[in-house]
């Protein structure tokens, strides 16, 4: 099947690796998959590296026309949008002139869903819908019910092998990501209890600043599962008094040069759970163990 993916985000973003990772997957399978993106532009620009066909706009409505010729002469059999503005974009190309080209929107955003105006006519001309996770198929459902179908479709990720600890220490396995629904948090601790229950020694890192879910909740949780029992601060680093999760600023898209999304001169406190557990870690970033910063990075 030849499949066009409009991605029109201008930066590197989970939904652009959402997007990059279905494209090369696909096409392994044996699918013909390409992008349309942004001009110079990072997608556009890791998409090629990724070996993946691209082609590039400057403007996605002035340059419709192109979009609409190009489906034509590739004999494009489905679009795939990833964005609100891609969606209304490849319902606008697939539907003129009468060509009728299925149109299937991904959702891997963490912000809310919303019913906007115009909802009913565009999503009477998309053929599916696919979330990046539960909770966002769930959100999907509550605002548009069962009529429109719908299927939660997971990153796929390569299996590097299984992971060697450093010598003479205890198994370490962490979540680097914000505390929100649909990174899985409670999802981890779940696994973490099932994994303490046959390596009683393992530790189990969360780390990440306070978004939708708080930091009590998987402490609560932590506790209810029997995996919270506490141990000195000089495991994770130096402790602060006081702090808090919002004490880290608010760096959405800061360099990632030494792994971290946010600045390492001043990094946000870390929250663990395990038989392990520490809940804040220090101002530095250096004192982290070195297990953690390796694991840390993309």
């Amino acid at each position: 099947m030849r499949i066009l993916h409009l991605l029109d985000e201008p930066y590197d973003s989970g939904i652009v690796h959402y997007a990059l990772k279905a494209a090369q997957g696909a096409n392994r399978r044996g699918h013909a998959c390409s992008v349309w993106g942004l001009e110079g532009r990072y997608p556009v620009l890791e998409a090629q590296r990724r070996g993946i066909p691209t082609r590039g706009y400057s403007h996605p409505w002035l340059d419709l026309p192109a979009l609409r010729r190009f489906l034509k002469e590739d004999g494009t059999q489905l679009l795939v949008a990833h964005t609100g503005a891609g969606h209304s974009l490849a319902v606008a190309a697939a539907w003129s002139g009468g060509a009728g080209i299925p149109v299937i929107r991904t959702r891997g955003d963490a912000r809310p869903l919303r019913r906007r105006p115009g909802a009913g006519l565009l999503w009477s001309r998309t053929a599916g819908f696919i979330a990046a996770n539960q909770v966002i198929l769930d959100q999907f459902r509550e605002l548009f019910g069962p009529e429109i179908p719908a299927a939660v479709v997971y990153e796929g990720r390569e299996d590097p092998g299984p992971a060697r600890p450093p010598a003479n220490t205890a198994p370490t396995v962490g979540i680097v990501a914000r505390l929100d629904p649909v990174k899985g948090h409670s999802v981890f601790l779940e696994a973490a209890a099932a994994a303490a229950r046959t390596c009683p020694e393992a530790r189990f890192l969360v780390v990440g600043r306070e978004e939708n879910v708080r930091s009590a909740e998987l402490r609560e949780l932590a506790h209810r599962l029997g995996i919270a029992e506490p141990t000195p601060w000089s495991t994770c680093g130096a402790a602060t008094s006081g702090s808090s999760p919002r004490s880290a600023p608010r760096r959405s898209r800061a360099p990632r040069s030494n792994g971290w999304p946010w600045d390492a001169r001043s990094s946000p406190p870390a929250w663990a759970a395990s038989r392990n557990t520490c809940w804040r870690a220090g101002p530095d970033s250096s004192s982290l163990p070195e297990t953690r910063r390796r694991w840390a990075r993309p």
